[in-house]
């Protein structure tokens, strides 16, 4: 947690996890996640072998939410993917669909829930603000154009179709 406090916030992990077999430690595995699900942090267990892996199902969570009795409480989001190796490895390509299906969703989840919005690498600006300079600098050089300020942002009101200048024109153009 004071990784996250020193202004890495815009960082997320991705812990993989090989297992053959059943975990000894369920109900201390269930508290850990419990505990990081609210962390910048996705787990992704593959079982290899032909063990039972029905607690493994249960870490996923897909159904019903973890729960530590210890910690009194539920994940805060699902952070965990089960897949079982031999139900894909006749597949590559499923194998890792599957694999990595709700990482996507779950690194999502966690940036919104802290209200952490991505941001340009090349300026560092966030998004949005890197947006509204380049929709600022467009509109700028449309008026130059002599496009009609109402008319411009009649368009931005609908959606730029792309930030790149020499599109715009084209699609401002048929917009008068």
């Amino acid at each position: 947690q004071s990784y996250i406090n020193q202004g890495f916030n815009k960082q997320y992990f991705i812990l993989l996890i090989i297992t053959d077999g059943q975990i000894m430690d369920f109900k201390e595995t269930q508290e850990e996640i419990v505990r990081a699900s609210g962390l910048p942090l996705s787990i992704i267990i593959i079982g290899v072998g032909n063990d039972d892996f029905s607690d493994m199902d249960k870490l996923d969570s897909d159904d019903k939410p973890l729960y530590s009795e210890k910690l009194g409480r539920h994940v805060e989001r699902d952070i965990v993917q089960f897949v079982e190796f031999n139900t894909y490895s006749n597949n590559p390509d499923l194998l890792a669909k599957e694999t990595l299906a709700e990482v996507p969703k779950q690194m999502v989840d966690y940036f919104v829930k802290r209200q952490v919005k991505p941001s340009d690498p090349a300026t560092g600006q966030p998004y949005y603000n890197y947006y509204e300079v380049k929709k600022e600098e467009a509109r700028q050089q449309l008026l130059s154009q002599g496009f009609q300020n109402e008319v411009i942002q009649d368009v931005f009101g609908r959606g730029i179709p792309d930030l790149k200048f020499t599109n715009i024109i084209p699609y401002m153009q048929g917009a008068q």
